[in-house]
């Protein structure tokens, strides 16, 4: 949505947005990408993982809609590694559209995440490189990352929820990558040093409960300065959690202790500071005072922003894929958040309507999401608190509107599967301006899809001495088949296949089969096949296991 922030600035198009059958994809995901060029990493290379759902349309056309937009973004967004300069640098947008040859710092640290996750080693540490080669020190003498990158700049800033992402991404990457590759070794020096980002996070909490920073999840789009958001503490509350673990894994113990420390208390911190009296969050404070201020929450761009349900939602991403069993009281809070969003009135009648889980209050006439702050952090939070039925409403929304959006809305893009930036409400047909911004492939809006994707899947890594799967498949999927989904293991990253059928025929209990396909057997394994309280099934020593539900 940062595209608004450029129409903002025409009160023409202002006064526009506040009125009132399965098919393999045609470009899969297993296909190796640029056969031949020179990796920017000596070991690690592309092993792309799949995943393909049945049992519906949705089923279907969420299947070739993450595949295809996957594949895009590697061919259309990212510069060819063989590129000696710019090989790992990632656009936000293609095609002249808002933001093109620009590299947002949150949307590269969240696509950095799902490189890794998704198998794309190699061009993980080609981004990482260009990322460690284009931020340069801020005034406070510690490597931070502005809001955007131009493709030869070298910058700093403040904007600590991209420099957050881009440090989660990079400790993802480094447990997964062989550890003789030298790019590995890089990494670690990087966020190991005195002047890493991840000291600078604990420098600011040494002198205050929590962190401030600006942009999107500062105080908000177009609002400048610096403010203690909610989204951003929890993103650095995940960055130094996701440094510990990796300071423990290399063997500095009073590290990791340090980052272990700073991300609990920040996290009390967050729930005795960030907590309003109606028991959700409170979107953010003043850096001054710590006071919260009325004109930037009652701002057109903060009532009912979707991109406060990123603090639940984000929380997958170190901490793990089952939250109900964590013990941080932000959980609830998160939940209160979530439930309260839900409940203003114009977003509850569209959601029943559509499907559609809007961004927003009052701009774009309460009528706009987007894949990734809007529909994709409430699926992703709906799929964390098991609550199924409705992520199955909100995902065949996100699946239909991508493939067929409103004939009136004019969209430029090369395949109907591809995901894009603003998605609107049929009601807003006729109401206002069908504008599509960032339009196709915007790199945030492909990032989030792609974990919805995982996240049904449920293949949980977060412990390298348990993996857990716990699949979270919305009523109209009956079943999975992923191949090639790289996981970590105390003993180094492992390859797996995986099956998972809700109804099989002539059966009717949910079953799962899983088979090692490369590196080392499974220490442990954790199944559970049914509700969110288990029961869990557990297995040692596992390179093939088939299971049933209980």
């Amino acid at each position: 949505m940062r595209s608004l922030v450029l129409l903002l600035s025409t009160t023409a198009l202002l006064v526009c947005l506040l009125v009132g059958t399965s098919a393999r994809p045609a470009s899969p995901t297993g296909q190796a990408v640029a056969p031949g060029s020179p990796p920017q990493s000596a070991v690690a290379t592309d092993v792309p993982a799949t995943i393909r759902f049945a049992g519906s349309r949705t089923a279907d056309l969420f299947t070739r809609e993450i595949a295809e937009s996957l594949h895009g973004l590697i061919e259309r967004n990212a510069r060819p590694l063989s590129d000696p300069e710019l090989g790992g640098f990632v656009s936000a947008s293609i095609d002249g559209r808002p933001w093109t040859d620009t590299m947002w710092t949150r949307d590269s640290g969240v696509f950095l995440r799902e490189l890794v996750h998704w198998g794309y080693l190699g061009h993980a540490a080609a981004t990482a490189r260009y990322l460690m080669q284009h931020v340069k020190k801020s005034d406070a003498g510690f490597f931070t990352f502005p809001q955007h990158l131009d493709p030869r700049a070298v910058a700093a800033g403040s904007e600590l929820d991209g420099t957050s992402a881009i440090v989660i991404g990079m400790v993802l990457l480094w447990e997964r990558m062989p550890a003789t590759d030298p790019a590995r070794t890089r990494l670690y020096e990087f966020l190991h040093q005195p002047a890493s980002p991840l000291r600078y996070m604990t420098a600011m909490l040494a002198r205050q409960p929590l962190v401030s920073g600006s942009g999107e999840f500062g105080g908000g789009m177009g609002i400048d300065g610096d403010f203690l958001n909610v989204v951003q503490n929890g993103l650095v509350r995940l960055a130094l959690a996701a440094g510990a673990r990796m300071e423990q894994a290399a063997g500095d113990r009073t590290a990791a202790a340090e980052y272990r420390a700073k991300a609990d208390a920040l996290g009390r911190s967050m729930v005795e500071l960030l907590r309003g009296q109606d028991g959700a969050w409170i979107w953010a404070l003043r850096a001054a005072d710590r006071q919260p201020d009325p004109a930037v929450l009652t701002s057109v761009v903060n009532r009912g922003f979707g991109g406060i349900n990123g603090v639940l939602a984000m929380y997958a991403d170190v901490y793990g894929l089952d939250p109900g069993r964590s013990d941080w009281g932000g959980i609830p809070i998160s939940t209160k958040t979530l439930d309260k969003v839900a409940d203003f009135p114009m977003r509850r009648a569209q959601f029943a309507r559509h499907g559609i889980w809007t961004q927003f209050d009052v701009l774009a006439g309460g009528y706009l999401t987007s894949p990734s702050y809007g529909q994709g952090y409430a699926l992703q939070s709906l799929l964390l608190l098991d609550r199924l039925e409705v992520a199955d409403h909100a995902l065949r929304y996100l699946a239909e509107a991508t493939f067929a959006p409103p004939k009136e809305y004019v969209l430029h893009r090369d395949s109907p599967y591809w995901f894009y930036e603003r998605l609107y409400s049929p009601d807003a047909v006729g109401r206002m301006s069908l504008d599509e911004g960032c339009g196709a492939l915007n790199l945030v809006n492909v990032a989030e899809p792609l974990k919805v994707a995982r996240l049904m899947v449920g293949v949980d890594d977060s412990d390298a001495a348990e993996l857990k799967v716990l699949p979270r498949l919305p009523p109209s999927i009956s079943s999975y088949e992923v191949t090639a989904l790289p996981v970590r293991t105390s003993r180094g990253t492992a390859r797996i296949n995986l099956k998972f059928e809700r109804e099989p025929a002539g059966g009717g209990q949910p079953r799962i089969e899983l088979r090692v396909t490369a590196g080392p057997s499974l220490p442990k394994l954790a199944v559970r096949l049914r509700g969110p309280k288990g029961p869990w099934q557990r297995l040692k020593e596992v390179s093939r296991a088939k299971l049933s539900a209980r």
